[in-house]
């Protein structure tokens, strides 16, 4: 009896359609990405242009890249733009260590002291409860010279 040999498929090509389907499903991720953004700050635009979107509130994307620019190339009134992007990168950073050393030293405390745990527990679960956008109000508000309430 004569064997027939039936071929397998070619596993790589089979493979390689599927790895091109990927990267053309990525392309047309970002361009769709693109495309989104492209209409969403185009209709900005247009919609301050044309009087729909009052400038006041929403200010005009030319208007914010040539500010922008601007800042870059002649400085802003407090000094130069790049100094600011550092001080603020530094400032963020410098709270980020305290906060994550205190958080340790806090964490080792109420972990290795129950009393400490029992204690303080319902109020770590009542500042976890507020949202963290109000915690920079009620910050602003308590420190507002006027307010005498942490003066």
């Amino acid at each position: 009896m004569a064997e027939t040999a039936i071929p397998a498929p070619a596993a790589d090509v089979r493979l390689e359609t599927m790895v091109e389907r990927l990267r053309r499903r990525a392309r047309l991720v970002l361009a769709l990405r693109l495309a989104v953004l492209v209409f969403l700050v185009g209709g900005w635009e247009f919609g301050v242009r044309v009087g729909l979107i009052d400038p006041f509130f929403f200010g005009q994307p030319s208007g914010i890249v040539t500010k922008l620019i601007d800042w870059f190339q002649n400085g802003t009134s407090i000094g130069p733009l790049w100094k600011q992007i550092w001080v603020t990168i530094y400032e963020a950073g410098a709270g980020f260590l305290i906060g994550a050393v205190m958080g340790i030293l806090c964490g080792i405390a109420l972990g290795r002291n129950q009393l400490l745990s029992d204690v303080f527990s319902i109020y770590i679960k009542v500042a976890n409860s507020i949202p963290r956008v109000v915690l920079g109000s009620i910050w602003a508000w308590a420190r507002h010279p006027r307010s005498r309430w942490l003066w």
